[in-house]
């Protein structure tokens, strides 16, 4: 997989991610938010989604790692990560800030409210990724081989 394609699959992996927190988190969009007081839902959804950096991590995992699925699931997962922490973010900055919640309670609430869509969500990077025909040392070793 060359480097473009590679870039091209994060930029893809981060806009799905920015949409997911957008609309998992939405029902806080009318908070204000202790952050940035000023700022739309939309803005906060872009600040706390900031930290999604795929590319670094597809191209790394890609060098190291020669199975196919492995990789896969180490970059999805890593995306799925990243989106909790964006609706961490989120919930933080909308409902948390303004009351007692511990960054514990925080985190477990996130979690109890998150867990099915992170599923999902999961499924639908594995095969957003498995679509994307990603092709790896493995496979270009084989190609390689066979030829």
């Amino acid at each position: 997989m060359n480097i473009k394609k590679k870039f091209i699959l994060g930029i893809i992996i981060n806009l799905i991610s920015i949409g997911v927190i957008y609309v998992t988190m939405n029902k806080y969009a009318t908070e204000i938010s202790a952050n940035c007081i000023d700022c739309s839902y939309m803005q906060d959804v872009l600040i706390n989604s900031i930290s999604i950096l795929l590319f670094p991590i597809i191209y790394v995992s890609s060098k190291f790692i020669n199975n196919k699925n492995f990789f896969v699931l180490i970059v999805s997962l890593y995306a799925i990560i990243n989106v909790f922490v964006g609706q961490i973010g989120i919930f933080n900055s909308r409902i948390g800030s303004w009351s007692s919640y511990s960054y514990t309670d925080i985190i477990i609430g996130v979690f109890l409210e998150q867990y099915f869509n992170l599923i999902m969500i999961l499924v639908v990077f594995i095969l957003t990724i498995k679509l994307w025909n990603i092709q790896t040392k493995f496979t270009d070793c084989n190609n390689a081989f066979f030829k």
